[in-house]
């Protein structure tokens, strides 16, 4: 990796809805806003977000509006997170009845801030997911590669150039079971291992885990 290549880029992961944290990494890394609202660094560098922009946070909408804006002026790269797949899924009708994510109680709750925060906005969140569904899984620049959980070329050779755009790849990728499905799991959430008997875990969400 060359000094020019890595020295270019601010790498920024799992915002969650904390805008006023992101605000304050970006003013830390010395980025500034000009009176038309553009982000930008003095020295040309750019913010490589790693997704999760969404979830937990009390201010995911202005967290997606300034990431988007960076994108679409070209001062920073997105990457798609697990949190931005799940909203997908959970948005999609599934074919033959259902949704491509359970609409249960534990879903229902991880999308609870974000889902109230866009009440009487639907053609705004509705945008937001097909937004969503363009990002990149990774990104190779050459000298230098990032993904959101996991790195790995089996898994990015199963997705080769498609999208969630596609609504058969999407279907496929939110079934169990597809290698469309085992490969998103990978690189957006990481593999996982089985913990021995009777060992388990709560993660910060108070879900029980066993992996």
């Amino acid at each position: 990796m060359t000094t020019e290549t890595h020295s270019k880029y601010d790498i920024i992961g799992d915002i969650h809805g904390h805008h006023g944290k992101l605000a304050g990494v970006l003013d830390t890394l010395g980025y500034r806003t000009d009176a038309n609202g553009r982000v930008s660094h003095p020295d040309g560098r750019m913010v490589l977000f790693l997704g999760d922009y969404i979830d937990r946070g009390p201010e995911n909408r202005k967290t997606l509006k300034t990431v988007r804006c960076m994108v679409e002026d070209g001062t920073a790269l997105a990457l798609m997170g697990n949190h931005e797949f799940n909203a997908i899924a959970y948005e999609t009708p599934r074919p033959g009845g259902g949704w491509l994510r359970r609409h249960g109680e534990k879903n229902k709750k991880n999308m609870e801030k974000t889902r109230k925060e866009f009440e009487g906005r639907e053609e705004e969140w509705n945008d937001w997911i097909e937004w969503f569904k363009g990002l990149p899984m990774w990104i190779d620049l050459g000298e230098m590669r990032a993904v959101h959980a996991c790195w790995d070329d089996a898994s990015i050779r199963v997705i080769g150039n498609r999208n969630l755009k596609d609504p058969d790849f999407l279907v496929a990728s939110a079934t169990k079971g597809t290698p469309e499905y085992e490969a998103v799991e990978i690189l957006l959430k990481g593999p996982e291992v089985p913990l021995p008997d009777e060992i388990f875990f709560e993660d910060e969400g108070g879900n029980t885990r066993t992996k």
